[in-house]
């Protein structure tokens, strides 16, 4: 892609940057003529996109990163892999001081990417910071664009707290969420609007998994908090397989990023809490795999999961993406004696339709010792005995808010 711009502007763009191309930032503010860019697509691409703006000169915002990328032996891929990034983030004036700390923050993201799914799909990166009246972003392949909301006028109000994609204790959000797109979207894409939730529903859940390994539990537990609060919101207004249709007839775009994006990922994580994270992941990069340059169907990443596990998937996505039910579920426990001492005889019946959810219990225990266990209710009734570690003081059901289910 050949791109001539006038002087005083720059250009980020899908593909490799040629050796030759100018700065993106120009010299000075008032150069006469034009400068000429030229990108590269190696890797296949689902679009051409490109970036013109005027740009600031920056410092510490460029660099190799090396991934932590463990090569997968027998693995078959479409396209060339990479084990290193050359990674770039670009600015304008008003933002340019933000840049060293984007740049580190992307640099250990893509790293953390890399060493779940074991490959990273393009090598170059760079993350263009823009102005913008919201926060938010897009990401095709090779570079991202990431919002830097503006300063409101006076008397001006706006608030992006009441969206469902509002994390305000993750800060980083916005850029793992842009980031997972190189993989999710990008390398791996959608073959049409019913399954644009492989594409969002995976950017989200993957930036909740940034936030586990950078920020802890604690925040993980909040993220999943609030997309288990929205997706529980919207879930009657239709299934997440009805793609960017949904919140269409009330003009609500908020019900397509709770159930798109958020429903989604919380789908991913109730699959994890299923399967376990070994299978879990292994299924997450067989997918990846066989899927890489591909437009992708949830019939795909429901085979690659089977093939992980050994176990049928069909009725676990028929329920959560292609229906907007929710379970209906009633939670109660006696304490009996057993062979080996007391245990807690936990009962989950489901009304209705049958859905297979992973439920979490907490066992609180007098002088505050507690024990969490992960309970896959299935069927009409599901029943788990727990030999008791001491004298119970209460239960506590879905405590971490893991789970897309009311339990009465």
């Amino acid at each position: 892609m050949d791109l001539t711009v006038p002087a005083d502007y720059g250009v980020v763009a899908s593909g490799e940057p040629s050796d030759d191309n100018p700065a993106v930032w120009a010299p000075n503010g008032d150069a006469a003529g034009t400068r000429r860019y030229r990108y590269v697509t190696l890797q296949p691409t689902r679009y051409l996109s490109c970036l013109i703006s005027e740009f600031a000169p920056v410092t510490g915002n460029a660099g190799m990163v090396t991934l932590d990328a463990a090569p997968q032996t027998g693995t078959v891929r479409h396209g060339v892999s990479y084990d290193s990034v050359r990674l770039a983030v670009e600015s304008n004036e008003r933002t340019r001081d933000r840049a060293g700390r984007y740049y580190a923050a992307a640099a250990d993201i893509l790293d953390f990417y890399a060493s779940v799914v074991g490959d990273v799909p393009y090598p170059t990166f760079t993350l263009a910071l823009t102005d913008a009246i919201l926060p938010g972003g897009h990401s095709p392949a090779y570079f991202a664009v990431l919002n830097q909301p503006l300063p409101l006028p006076p008397g001006v109000m706006m608030s992006w707290r009441t969206d469902p994609v509002a994390f305000s204790s993750y800060p980083d959000f916005f850029l793992a969420h842009e980031l997972a797109h190189q993989w999710w979207g990008q390398a791996v894409g959608w073959k049409n609007y019913h399954e644009q939730w492989l594409s969002e529903g995976l950017a989200q859940y993957f930036a909740a998994l940034y936030a586990e390994h950078r920020s802890g539990p604690e925040v993980f537990s909040d993220v999943l908090t609030q997309m288990r609060r929205w997706s529980l919101r919207h879930s009657d207004q239709g299934p997440v397989y009805l793609g960017n249709r949904l919140g269409r007839i009330e003009d609500e775009p908020r019900v397509f990023r709770a159930l798109v994006y958020n429903k989604g990922a919380m789908v991913l994580h109730m699959l994890r809490r299923l399967l376990g994270d070994d299978t879990f992941f292994a299924g997450i990069r067989r997918y990846y795999n066989e899927m890489r340059f591909r437009k992708a169907g949830t019939d795909d990443l429901i085979r690659a999961f089977e093939a992980e596990s050994g176990r049928s998937l069909t009725a676990f996505f028929d329920r959560w993406i292609h229906e907007d039910d929710l379970p209906d579920v009633d939670f109660r426990y006696r304490i009996e004696s057993g062979s080996g001492g007391r245990e807690a005889v936990l009962r989950f019946e489901q009304r209705g339709k049958l859905f297979e959810v992973p439920i979490t219990v907490t066992l609180r225990y007098r002088g505050n010792a507690r024990e969490t266990l992960v309970v896959p209710v299935a069927g009409e009734v599901t029943e788990v005995r727990v030999p008791l570690r001491g004298r119970l003081r209460d239960v506590e059901v879905n405590e971490d808010g893991g789970a897309l289910v009311e339990v009465g």
